[in-house]
C-alpha cells in the first residue's frame, strides 16, 4: 500500500469515527449550523465590531474581509474541480455507511471545503484587524471549527477536506492582512 493511499485510508476511517458520532437531537441543529444564512446576524455582529472599532475607516477592513471571502470561495472551488475528489455522499462505495441529515449530499467534489476556507479565513482576519484577546480568539476558532465539523457531521466533507479548506483560508487571510497594512501606510502617507 502506498503512503498516499495510507493517508486516503486515515482520512476515510477519521471520517467515518467522527460521522458516526450522531444523535437524532443534534441532526437539525448542525444542519442549520452549516447553513450560510444561520450566520447572518453574527457576520452583522462582526461588521458592528468592525465598525465600532475603525468608525470612518471601518470601510477598509470589511472590504479586505469580504475579499478574503470571495478569493477564498473562489480557491476553493478551483481547486475543488481540479482535484475531483468525490464527497463521501457522492461515493457509492461509501455511501451506504454515511450519516447523513435532510438528504442533503452537497456538490460532486468536497477537496477543498468552501465551508473550512471561508470561516478560517473570516476568523483570522477578525483576530488580527479587532485585535481580540485570548478569549474572543479562542470564541472565534471555536466558531470556525465548529462550522467546519459540522460538514463532516452531514457527511458531505472528509477530514482533509477540512483541513485543506482551512488551512488555504488561513493563507488566504495572512496575505490580505499583509496587503491591507501596506494599503494603510500609504493612505496615511497621503493624508
Amino acid at each position: 500500500m502506498s503512503f498516499w493511499s495510507k493517508i486516503v485510508e486515515a482520512d476515510q476511517n477519521l471520517f467515518f469515527f467522527l460521522n458516526s458520532r450522531h444523535f437524532d437531537w443534534l441532526d437539525q441543529f448542525m444542519f442549520w449550523f452549516s447553513s450560510d444564512w444561520f450566520w447572518l446576524p453574527l457576520y452583522a455582529f462582526f461588521i458592528y465590531l468592525l465598525i465600532k472599532r475603525y468608525q470612518r475607516k471601518s470601510w477598509l477592513p470589511i472590504a479586505f474581509i469580504f475579499a478574503g471571502v470571495i478569493m477564498s470561495d473562489q480557491i476553493s472551488g478551483v481547486i475543488k474541480k481540479s482535484v475531483q475528489r468525490p464527497r463521501p455522499t457522492h461515493d457509492q462505495t461509501l455511501l451506504r455507511e454515511i450519516h447523513t441529515v435532510n438528504s442533503y449530499e452537497g456538490g460532486q467534489y468536497g477537496f477543498v471545503s468552501s465551508h473550512a476556507a471561508n470561516t478560517f479565513c473570516i476568523a483570522t482576519m477578525l483576530i488580527s484587524f479587532l485585535y481580540f484577546r485570548t478569549f474572543a480568539s479562542a470564541l472565534i476558532i471555536l466558531w470556525a471549527l465548529l462550522v467546519s465539523y459540522s460538514r463532516i457531521y452531514l457527511g458531505v466533507h472528509f477530514p482533509a477536506d477540512i483541513l485543506g479548506g482551512a488551512l488555504l483560508g488561513i493563507i488566504v487571510a495572512i496575505s490580505l492582512i499583509i496587503i491591507k497594512k501596506r494599503v494603510e501606510k500609504r493612505l496615511i502617507y497621503r493624508a
